[in-house]
């Protein structure tokens, strides 16, 4: 399952790409980079014994935190692309570290094998709707005007969001402070693509426009812009 992608590197943080400045890097904690994996570890954690994929993410795996993290990021990953699990497409957003994993594409592969192996599918649920006469106010801008510290900025207010803060933003529904987090990791995406474009890194670019595209379809649709 995918086990010719070389994983084993540690690699600079996609958001930071290990240049700490005034303060520590929110993403890898300031570390700077992230280490690689094996897929192995991962499987370890999201089949069971008789290789089946989970139901439930378990309580206590083992593995660092890091590896955990991605872990729980493939499963949740795999289950929403195989449509098992549509109410989960925000709590990706959560997963705040996994915004700036230099693996994270290679997590999304994996998460498409699963999802076609276990669930037969890796399309992504398209996002809710309301009718015309009951869709709820929001205030969700146009990210396509908003600057790199724009950006930066709103990922910072709405990625942990109040719910106060979350209704503002999307109104009044199900799951705000999530869908909350879902914008805020799209605006994390937009400005980390921004930069590698700046730097000239355009494949790195690339894959955090595919996530930003992951994201975007996940909405409901009248939050989209």
């Amino acid at each position: 399952m995918t086990s010719a992608i070389d994983t084993s590197k540690e690699l600079p943080c996609g958001f930071c790409h290990g240049k700490q400045e005034k303060h520590p890097c929110l993403i890898c904690e300031g570390k700077g980079s992230f280490p690689g994996f094996k897929l192995k570890d991962i499987l370890a954690i999201i089949l069971t014994k008789q290789k089946d994929l989970r139901k439930s993410f378990p309580r206590n795996p083992q593995g660092d935190d890091t590896l955990i993290l991605r872990a729980n990021y493939v499963w949740k990953l795999a289950r929403v692309f195989g449509g098992q699990d549509t109410g989960m497409v925000s709590t990706l957003a959560l997963d705040i570290a996994c915004t700036g994993d230099p693996y994270r594409p290679h997590l999304e592969l994996i998460a498409q094998v699963v999802s076609d192996k276990f669930f037969g599918t890796h399309k992504a649920p398209a996002g809710a709707t309301f009718p015309e006469d009951e869709k709820p106010e929001n205030n969700v801008p146009n990210f396509e005007g908003m600057s790199h510290d724009e950006l930066t900025e709103f990922w910072k207010k709405y990625h942990r969001a109040s719910r106060a803060d979350a209704t503002f933003l999307v109104g009044e529904r199900p799951r705000k402070t999530n869908l909350a987090a879902t914008l805020a990791a799209y605006a994390m995406d937009r400005a980390c693509a921004m930069k590698l474009r700046e730097e000239g890194d355009i494949k790195a670019a690339e894959t955090y426009e595919h996530a930003m595209q992951l994201r975007y379809e996940s909405l409901p649709v009248d939050l989209r812009w």
